[in-house]
């Protein structure tokens, strides 16, 4: 499946070594929800959201805010994903961190630019926009 809208060759590029440096980093499949910001397979700050938090929109929102602050000392226009577990397919805790992730984006005045990211690819949870793939290895 390859539904891509990511608007540069860059981005895609981008995209697909944010899911390449989570295949490595969690190689298993069994790991918990991360909330990141930063550049996607480069530079950035995360918080682990707990399978038994109970966080409404106003402290992801908070969270949201506080990773992109500090990603803004790696780069100046930071993204926000979060990672998981899973097939890429949109989940109730993409949506609430989406919502919470892109008012954070729009409060610092940056592009609202929030993915989730899977070990099989990427997704815009809002648009639908994304990439997957089946056997995803680096390139030589």
């Amino acid at each position: 499946m390859i539904v891509t809208d990511a608007s540069s060759r860059a981005e895609q590029r981008t995209l697909r070594a944010a899911v390449l440096e989570l295949k490595q980093r969690e190689p298993r499949g069994r790991f918990t929800l991360r909330v990141h910001a930063g550049l996607p397979g480069g530079a950035d700050c995360w918080f682990e959201a707990g399978r038994d938090d109970h966080l409404d929109h106003t402290v992801r929102t908070d969270v949201a805010a506080a990773l992109l602050h500090r990603a803004r000392s790696h780069t100046a226009h930071p993204w926000a994903w979060t990672t998981r577990p899973g097939p890429l397919c949109v989940g109730d805790a993409d949506l609430a961190w989406s919502a919470a992730g892109r008012a954070a984006l729009a409060e610092a005045d940056l592009p609202l630019r929030f993915v989730v990211v899977t070990r099989h690819g990427w997704l815009d949870p809002v648009t639908g926009a994304g990439q997957a793939w089946r056997r995803l290895r680096r390139r030589s």
